[in-house]
């Protein structure tokens, strides 16, 4: 215990001191867009004994958005285009607040297999999966999972291996052992200081919310599955046309990642979108939204 205590006073004064060096917090500047305020219709659905919420828009081809690590699916309003051709779809990862999710423990083949539950309850036979950060792992396993049910295969800003750094490390031990006010700050400090470095702060208090909303053992769930998530010796089998997305200033996920997938993975493009972070599909969503376009008329 007072190692724990110890290692916590220690990482705080790290951080502390690393969050007054580099550029500001945010840009206050810049307005939300207009698609940020719309209200979307929601449906709820039952899927391998927890309960989630989705929404669609359009009609056409099943393109599926899956979630980043926060698990709240994105807005579709922020791809107009996509719609008016496809069939978009987004959803609720499980482990969200009243989402009635009875597992002790859960990782990314679960939450595959959830993705697979999806498929049956909305009767799809196939579809393109759109991978944002965690929620590309989980779309590079149903790819290995179930290979005849993915169209395409889109990963903005995911990997085949995270590397849990010193900065990472730190991060996951507050998430796990600190108490919550260390946990928030902590949170606050890595949205602020990598994943919406520089960025308007409208995105930066959205980002905070979204990654705070989840129960904090759904947290530590997710930060484990990711230390276990390793697909690097799998990612030859993946055979469907995949595109591979990201922000030219990302220091999450950045473009060594995407150049470890790009390498690895048959009939693979690598697109990167430029003057943007982790954040692209947020603060670029017509250039995020044109480039998957492109993509699709192969």
């Amino acid at each position: 215990m007072n190692f724990i205590k110890y290692f916590l006073f220690i990482s705080l004064l790290l951080i502390i001191g690393v969050a007054g060096c580099g550029s500001p917090r945010y840009n206050s500047s810049l307005k939300p867009p207009r698609w940020f305020f719309v209200r979307e219709k929601e449906q709820t659905i039952e899927i391998n004994g927890y309960q989630t919420k989705y929404s669609i828009s359009g009609k056409g081809t099943p393109v599926i958005f899956i979630p980043g690590l926060s698990g709240i699916k994105p807005k579709l309003s922020a791809y107009p285009k996509l719609a008016k051709k496809y069939k978009c779809l987004s959803y609720n990862l499980r482990g969200l607040n009243g989402d009635n999710n009875k597992l002790a423990y859960y990782d990314i083949k679960q939450l595959s297999d959830d993705l697979n539950a999806l498929f049956a309850k909305l009767k799809l036979d196939k579809a393109v999966l759109i991978g944002n950060s965690y929620g590309g792992c989980v779309a590079l396993q149903f790819a290995l999972d179930h290979p005849e049910k993915v169209e395409a295969l889109i990963l903005k800003g995911t990997f085949a291996k995270f590397d849990f750094d010193f900065k990472n490390n730190v991060l996951a031990f507050f998430v796990k052992y600190a108490p919550d006010f260390l946990y928030r700050f902590a949170m606050r400090k890595h949205v602020e200081d990598v994943v919406a470095k520089g960025e308007p702060q409208w995105a930066y208090d959205y980002i905070l919310e979204c990654d705070l909303s989840a129960p904090r053992k759904t947290a530590i769930q997710r930060i484990e599955s990711l230390r276990k998530f390793d697909i690097r010796d799998k990612l030859s089998k993946i055979k469907t046309p995949t595109l591979i997305i990201v922000g030219s200033q990302d220091e999450l996920t950045g473009i060594k990642y995407q150049l470890y997938l790009g390498s690895h993975i048959p009939n693979s493009y690598i697109k990167v979108i430029k003057s943007v972070g982790h954040l692209v599909d947020i603060l670029k969503p017509a250039e995020y939204e044109q480039v998957i376009l492109n993509f699709l008329k192969y």
